[in-house]
């Protein structure tokens, strides 16, 4: 649930000033860390396919630094890791706790774009994509100098801001926007004295005491310590970031000429080559911007005066920024009840349809049930699941609703690991999953159900007779309207039972 817009914890200035690093540890150390939503639906992908790597796998969940620091933090456990030998890179630890960890990881956590909202989630996201470039950056420095573990230092990059995201994500709101206003204004290297103003402490003192609670590895720690250190791995860490920093304020700009000075000067690597690697940076990142949801950043300059403009329309009573909308989700999408006089109208369409013999056919069959259960159930999700002819896995053959096209053609399994959609293969030919459903049935949605219906409320229904079923439809609502109900349950019911007989007299 998106946060309301109060403080999380305490306020700005002087009342953060008590507050060190052994306060913030165990606030930001208390709950579980969110992940993001895009990594869970390729990590879904993944699963659905044979044959999966855990080199894929690592690459799906290594531009997140929230499910890279879980873990790298599981791998460094007692339980995954008996020996305690110390795992470094994400890719690594992928290997070491498994897919089925992965998979439970993904079906427990929350997200990230569900716990937080307004300007917190943006910075939030936009940090994220920050830290992916400066991973970027610390590995191909590496690479440049012959390291033997550049994934490492990969790692290293992706987690070096990890204080500072805990920051972000438990701070109050006005502090946020208050970091944000005057980061904007001052130069990177008044940077650490702006977050002893506001969160008091530099957000690397708590990079440094998470990376030796959570074991995430020495070289994390070492990058985020403020000492000198000769130790070449370390400084691809950090030139990697401060190069990314400078970039950030503007190609040509003074900051970004002296990181890039400083860089070459320590790594002995040209100037020239270190542009080609931070284009090269920016042009992925923008990539996984847009997955994000995000806009290309305003200049500082240009953000300078947004914010003027912002502060002059909060004063004339201007509405607060509403919360990020739901994933594929288009404007003004009404909100939808169960709607029994529809029902019964597509009911009837349905039957005249069954009895026309010069036109029944599945697909027609399945179109009006869809429409039955949008209009008449009142659901703003409906996919269909066809059952493959083996009867292993269950194919994603139509999606309704705003759904990303993409998981069209999607593959679950349906034999041998419990899911939502294939539970009513064999089991009862309906499910109802809602917030207060029994443990064992809220752990069926799995990471391959999550894309579809992320607000983990769902109908599914099997289609075909107990002996021959054919496929699945399952159906939701989005984030934040009205919940499932009793009305609607019972709608979707008699529709898939209709659509069941109706499959077995069109196909004997």
């Amino acid at each position: 649930m998106k946060e309301s817009g109060r403080p999380t914890s305490g306020g700005t200035g002087e009342g953060a000033a008590f507050r060190g690093v052994n306060y913030w540890a165990r606030i930001v150390g208390r709950e579980e860390l969110p992940v993001l939503r895009s990594t869970v639906m390729t990590i879904a992908r993944l699963f659905s396919q044979t044959g999966t790597s855990s080199s894929a796998m690592a690459d799906a969940v290594a531009r997140d630094p929230f499910m890279t620091a879980r873990l790298v933090r599981m791998a460094n456990s007692a339980y995954y890791n008996p020996g305690l030998k110390k795992v470094s890179a994400v890719h690594r630890a992928v290997v070491v706790v498994g897919f089925d960890a992965v998979r439970h990881l993904c079906v427990s956590a929350r997200f990230v774009e569900e716990t937080y909202g307004g300007e917190r989630l943006e910075e939030i996201l936009r940090r994220i994509v920050s830290s992916y470039k400066q991973a970027l950056m610390a590995q191909w420095l590496g690479e440049s100098l012959r390291d033997a573990a550049p994934e490492e230092l990969y790692t290293a990059g992706l987690l070096l801001d990890m204080g500072f995201l805990g920051l972000l994500g438990a701070v109050s709101a006005e502090t946020v926007t208050a970091f944000r206003e005057k980061a904007a204004r001052r130069p990177l290297r008044e940077w650490p004295s702006v977050e002893r103003e506001l969160f008091g402490l530099e957000s690397r003192r708590l990079t440094v005491r998470l990376a030796d609670e959570w074991t995430l590895g020495e070289l994390v720690k070492r990058a985020a310590q403020d000492r000198e250190d000769p130790d070449l791995r370390i400084q691809c860490v950090r030139m990697g970031a401060a190069l990314i920093a400078a970039s950030a304020r503007g190609r040509d700009s003074e900051e970004e000429a002296e990181a890039l000075q400083e860089a070459s000067d320590r790594l002995k690597i040209s100037e020239s080559a270190l542009v080609r690697m931070l284009e090269t940076a920016e042009k992925r990142a923008h990539d996984f911007s847009q997955e994000l949801g995000l806009t290309p950043e305003t200049p500082p300059e240009a953000r300078e005066r947004l914010m003027r403009k912002e502060d002059q329309s909060a004063r004339h009573g201007a509405p607060a920024e509403p919360p990020l909308p739901d994933l594929f989700l288009v404007e003004d999408v009404p909100l939808k009840t169960a709607d029994t006089v529809r029902q019964w109208e597509l009911v009837d369409d349905i039957l005249a349809y069954l009895v026309d013999e010069r036109r029944g056919h599945i697909q027609g069959l399945l179109e009006r049930a869809v429409r039955g259960l949008m209009e008449g159930a009142g659901l703003d999700r409906v996919i269909y699941l066809r059952l493959t002819p083996d009867g292993k896995c269950l194919e994603v053959k139509s999606l309704h609703g705003t759904i990303d096209p993409r998981w069209h053609g999607l593959l679950i399994p349906a034999r041998g690991y419990p899911n939502a959609f294939a539970q009513v293969l064999e089991e009862s030919p309906w499910l109802w999953i809602h917030e207060k459903s029994q443990p064992s049935t809220k752990a069926l949605i799995t990471p391959e159900v999550l894309p579809f219906f992320p607000s983990r409320e769902l109908f599914v229904g099997r289609l075909g007779l107990p002996s021959k079923p054919v496929g699945v439809l399952a159906g939701g609502r989005l984030s934040g309207h009205p919940p499932l109900d009793e009305e609607a349950f019972r709608i979707f019911r008699r529709l898939c039972t209709l659509t069941s007989l109706g499959v077995a007299l069109l196909r004997p």
